[in-house]
């Protein structure tokens, strides 16, 4: 069988084609002389008839082992033994020639660099020797020395990988990923010819010539699809005549072997690539300081632009910075405040497909919102894969309280699964009221209006910390190459004279200011990408000023609450409020945090929610809770701004989407606006890949999702307990506290390690607030490594004080400016003013009482 082409390879004109070999009890020593024939080196295996590739040794070699299986159906077994005597009277020719052909894919070294021992019709790494060809007589492949390509017939290991496992020096569980991917490509490329024989099978089944039916007759053993087995020999004539006859049922059987092989194929296979993917290499193992990037930023110049200059460092922003920096674009981002420090940092930290958008979408029939939970499903799957240390899948509770509500629920959310397919985390399930009480405690059995509760459906979404993550995005953008500056507004974008496309001119770049230092740059770039989130509008007036509007701002509110309003790991949901709205309670950083509101709102930077929008959220949830919900529990309160994505040539808002949506303006200006967090990236790839389209650019494609972020490489569920072992508190002996260790690996990943080493180093290992597990080397931490420029960036989206504890926040405040201070070498009048301004921002999370 032909390594290329799959047809029959010829015998070379000098005759030296290797001999066929056939694996059975007569001729058993015979191959093994002739094994040692086609080696220089002894090969060791085991001493059997039966030979498999799907079955390797302890060694992980060529040596295989295969149980004889009988087969039972008469048809297959007539039809096998044909195809047999048509592969015997073949003979060599479809073996292991060393043909003209077989010197650039065969013995010799096919686009490797390992000689290739073709055993049962598998191919081996036996001998690192490279023997020579026709065609090549030094050997290799031309002298390409590559090692071959997925998909290539013939496979061979590097070199470099046995060098690597010999020395010692590799990670032991590379090594395990490495060799279950080696296994399953052979069996991959093992099944390509056993499908090869299949369809020769087959033929050889429908053909009524008397030679193959008196070669079937004389077999006693065969492989069939390259797998031996016994066959019993046919007992009369009539039944060695049954290929011809029942060529129909030869065929069934044969289809049915030939696609459950390539199924189990296809699935070990895809399971070994999508395991050993490598991880990612950055540019910058330290990632470059604030001072660099603004000069990195300034060397922008119209004779040197970026590929890429992306406006606004959100969920959206950050994503399209990795996105365009890992296609090897160059890229610039720029924030005018913090990373996530808008609408990104306040959402409802859930990872979901959006139950209610699928009720929409039956009840409406509205194929828009059936695409967007489809889209966001897979999406949920991908952001759990790529950064698990600050995300993870979390069980929400539905309260019934009337007889229709299970099935419905049960019913709904169960297409909610399927629709998750195999990227589900748990199917939803049933559980009785006593079962419900059981997981949530605090829920109520009797409602204030006579309903009892019925049960409850359980289903699976995930959480995750959205200003972190995008904190994240925007240090993994910068270690692949990226410039990004935070505290940096764009104050004017800049068009090309030459009017290429607008009469005004093409945008090519903007004018940059540092609001830190005041001075202003003029970065220039391929395409500019207006990812501002709900101020988009704004950044597209700096260039046309009478432009439509294409954001309809929407407000969430939500409140946070104390950790007994609800369990640990059950959240729930209020599937219908008085107004008929969605509200969630869920557990957050060991408090609970409830909402959400719906209501227009205007857009500015610093949003406030209004008592009546807080008393709305207690009131949607006391309906359903055994405990006094008090509006004295409210510990933090916050509202978001949704940036919900009009058509700008629509008339009215009723095109207002829940979808992101990307627009190029005459001038050139891409905007992407809409979604939500958890289809970030399918957002950023859209938008990069018009960019590119736009820009004439070349880049490579996107490999975000499965691009591990900064801190998920060495995550593991157990890294705690590392954290926790190697790391002595320096005012006390013994080892750290668990739950601070629980909470670095889970806000810092396997950068843990480096949060507790400052504190070790500088004796920063205190608590910052009481009450809280957050640690004051943390502030030396993001400083240095994160780029923490405020107290507001550290108590609001480095960690999440601002938005768990008001109180607690304004009390440690004083000791996070001082630390700042200290690192960043502030005079007394800036740390002043910079105290002054974080409680002021500190307001806007105030949830004051109702007046007396």
């Amino acid at each position: 069988m032909s390594s290329s082409g799959g047809g029959k390879r010829e015998r070379s004109a000098d005759g030296g084609g290797r001999k066929g070999i056939r694996w059975d009890e007569q001729n058993l020593e015979e191959n093994e002389r002739i094994k040692k024939e086609l080696n220089p080196r002894k090969i060791d295996e085991p001493k059997t008839p039966y030979l498999s590739p799907m079955d390797t040794d302890e060694e992980g070699d060529a040596g295989h082992r295969m149980r004889p299986l009988a087969l039972d159906n008469p048809a297959t077994a007539a039809a096998a033994a044909a195809a047999v005597a048509a592969a015997a009277e073949a003979g060599p020719a479809m073996g292991n020639g060393t043909s003209d052909e077989a010197g650039t894919s065969g013995a010799s070294g096919s686009r490797g660099r390992g000689r290739h021992v073709r055993i049962g019709r598998a191919w081996s790494d036996s001998d690192r020797t490279v023997s020579p060809s026709p065609r090549h007589p030094e050997g290799g492949s031309g002298g390409s020395g590559r090692s071959p390509r997925f998909g290539d017939q013939y496979y061979g290991e590097h070199e470099g990988d046995d060098e690597e496992e010999e020395d010692g020096s590799a990670d032991p569980q590379r090594q395990e990923k490495r060799r279950r991917f080696k296994e399953a490509r052979k069996q991959h490329y093992n099944m390509r010819e056993q499908l090869a024989r299949a369809r020769e099978l087959m033929d050889a089944a429908e053909s009524e010539d008397s030679e193959d039916l008196a070669a079937a007759e004389r077999e006693q053993q065969g492989s069939v699809c390259g797998i031996d087995r016994t066959i019993a020999a046919p007992r009369s004539g009539k039944a060695a005549a049954g290929p011809a006859r029942m060529s129909r049922y030869a065929r069934a059987g044969g289809l049915l072997l030939l696609g459950a092989g390539g199924l189990a194929a296809a699935a070990s296979t895809t399971l070994a690539l999508s395991e050993e993917r490598s991880p990612p290499r950055w540019i910058y193992s330290k990632l470059p300081s604030r001072e660099e990037q603004v000069r990195r930023l300034s060397q922008g110049t119209a004779a040197n632009p970026y590929d890429v200059l992306i406006i606004g460092g959100g969920a959206t922003g950050t994503g399209c910075a990795v996105d365009a920096a890992t296609r090897g674009l160059r890229t610039a981002l720029i924030e005018r405040e913090d990373w996530a420090a808008g609408t990104s940092s306040r959402s409802t930290k859930l990872v979901h497909g959006g139950v209610r958008y699928l009720e929409k979408a039956f009840k409406n029939l509205d194929w828009s919102q059936f695409k967007l939970v489809f889209e966001a499903l897979h999406e949920r799957n991908v952001l759990l894969k790529n950064v698990p240390y600050l995300s993870n899948p979390l069980p929400i509770m539905t309260p019934c309280y009337k007889w229709w509500e299970p099935p419905y629920f049960w019913a709904g959310l169960r297409m909610y699964d399927l629709i998750a397919g195999k990227e589900g985390l748990e199917w939803c399930r049933y559980l009785t009221p006593s079962q419900a009480l059981s997981r949530f405690p605090t829920l109520c059995s009797h409602r204030k209006d006579g309903q009892s509760l019925k049960g409850a459906i359980v289903y699976h979404d995930g959480q995750f910390n959205d200003s972190r993550l995008a904190i994240m995005l925007a240090c993994t953008a910068a270690a692949a190459g990226a410039t990004v500056l935070n505290h940096a507004e764009a104050v004017k974008l800049i068009k090309d004279p030459e009017g290429r496309v607008d009469p005004e001119g093409r945008v090519v770049g903007a004018t940059v200011r540092d609001t830190l230092s005041g001075r202003q740059h003029s970065v220039y770039a391929h395409t500019i990408i207006n990812a501002a989130g709900p101020f988009s509008d704004e950044v597209r007036e700096l260039s046309q000023p009478n432009s439509a509007k294409m954001i309809m701002p929407s407000s969430g509110v939500h409140v946070t609450l104390p950790d007994y309003y609800s369990p640990e790991n059950v959240g729930m949901i209020v599937p219908k409020t008085k107004d008929g709205r969605v509200v969630f309670m869920l557990p957050w950083l060991d408090q609970t945090i409830a909402g959400t509101t719906d209501s227009s709102t205007d857009i500015t930077m610093r949003p406030q929610p209004t008592e009546e929008e807080i008393q709305f959220i207690l009131d949607a949830i006391a309906d359903y809770l055994v405990v006094k919900v008090r509006r004295s529990d409210v510990q933090s309160a916050w509202s978001g701004i949704r940036p919900l994505a009009l058509d700008p040539n629509a008339t009215d808002t009723a095109s207002a989407s829940r979808d992101h949506v990307v627009t190029v303006d005459p001038d050139g200006l891409i905007t992407v606006t809409g979604g939500k967090w958890t289809t970030y990236r399918l957002m950023a790839q859209d938008a990069i890949d018009r960019a590119v389209a736009e820009g004439g650019l070349k880049a490579d494609a996107c490999s975000t999702a499965h691009l591990k972020l900064i801190g998920s490489e060495g995550y593991h569920s157990a890294l705690f307990t590392e954290v926790a072992q190697n790391y002595v508190v320096p005012h006390r002996p013994g080892a750290i506290d668990t739950n601070v260790a629980k909470y670095l690996v889970a806000s810092y990943g396997d950068r843990a390690a480096e949060v507790t080493h400052i504190a070790e180093q500088r004796k920063l290992g205190k608590r910052i607030v009481r009450g809280y597990p957050i640690l004051e080397a943390e502030v030396i931490y993001a400083v240095n490594n994160e780029y923490c420029e405020t107290p507001e960036d550290f108590i609001a989206r480095r960690t999440r004080l601002a938005f768990l504890d008001k109180l607690a926040c304004e009390q440690a405040l004083p000791r996070v400016v001082e630390l700042m201070a200290e690192e960043k070498r502030w005079s007394r009048r800036r740390a002043a003013a910079e105290l002054r301004r974080a409680l002021a921002f500190l307001q806007t999370f105030d949830a004051p009482h109702p007046a007396a």
